[in-house]
């Protein structure tokens, strides 16, 4: 399928001007054009974006990205280096996750504490302190189960590196 600059900027949600950076920084390539001049994408390039944006998220900068683009292209010379790069960018994924997991261990705490406030202030009882509040054990919801599934499907041989979907 064709797409026109209007079109792909609506679906990802990106200004047109990000989507030209991004084709002038080698993250799209072979982008076709009308005879007018106005850029045509491909299904591919819908791929390509929901991999960078997917990228993007994770931290990855345009340069890994771009290394990833080059090592997916020629796979078989490149392997162990697109190996390489997705485990370095699945550590610093990881790092993300613990520290994430730690703030939302502290913001449900807090919630905890000022409903405890709250509930103080309705039923005329002692204002609770925040030192009880403060190292509780938090538990947390396993919000990666389904994703933890995913990933040993993949480890399978699932194959969607570059189709992943922002």
């Amino acid at each position: 399928m064709r797409y026109t600059m209007r079109q792909i900027s609506e679906r990802f949600g990106l200004p047109a001007s990000t989507i030209r950076y991004y084709e002038e920084q080698g993250l799209l390539t072979n982008v076709g054009r009308t005879p007018s001049g106005q850029r045509i994408f491909t299904d591919a390039h819908v791929g390509q974006l929901g991999t960078i944006g997917c990228f993007k998220n994770t931290g990855m900068t345009i340069a890994q990205m771009r290394a990833f683009f080059r090592f997916e292209a020629q796979e078989r010379e490149h392997i162990d280096d697109l190996l390489a790069l997705l485990r370095e960018n699945r550590r610093d994924v990881e790092r993300q996750l613990e520290q994430i997991q730690s703030n939302y261990r502290h913001l449900l705490r807090k919630l905890r504490y000022y409903e405890a406030i709250q509930a103080s202030f309705e039923q005329g009882t002692p204002h609770p302190d925040w030192a009880d509040y403060a190292n509780a054990d938090v538990a947390l919801p396993d919000l990666f189960e389904a994703a933890d599934d995913k990933t040993a499907d993949d480890a399978d041989g699932g194959r969607e590196i570059s189709t992943l979907q922002a």
